[in-house]
């Protein structure tokens, strides 16, 4: 419920809200699950990454952590996600020491 105030000396008005919810009844356990295994993939694409020392291509960052993500059980769309978001990381992370050693 939303109470808006209006001009002074007018009444309030009361104002229901529709509530929505954004996961269905039941599935939070699901959701907070996918959402762990998420962030440990990306974490495990970054150590990856950060070991190799370089930037590589998509296609070799396809090569590299596909299969990988694969069998973890991500989706198709959620492996390139993974990489190419840990390939952000350890480029920002890259240019913040860089930027710390001087």
């Amino acid at each position: 419920m939303l109470v808006s105030y209006p001009v002074r000396g007018e009444q309030p008005i009361v104002v229901e809200a529709l509530k929505v919810r954004a996961v269905p009844e039941g599935s939070y356990d699901y959701l907070s699950e996918f959402l762990m295994m998420y962030r440990d993939a990306v974490q495990l694409a970054v150590n990856g990454l950060w070991n190799l020392g370089e930037k590589l291509s998509k296609k070799k960052l396809h090569e590299v952590f596909y299969d990988k993500l694969r069998k973890l059980g991500f989706r198709a769309h959620h492996v390139k996600e993974i990489y190419v978001y840990a390939q952000s990381i350890v480029e920002s992370a890259r240019v913040m020491v860089v930027e710390n050693q001087f």
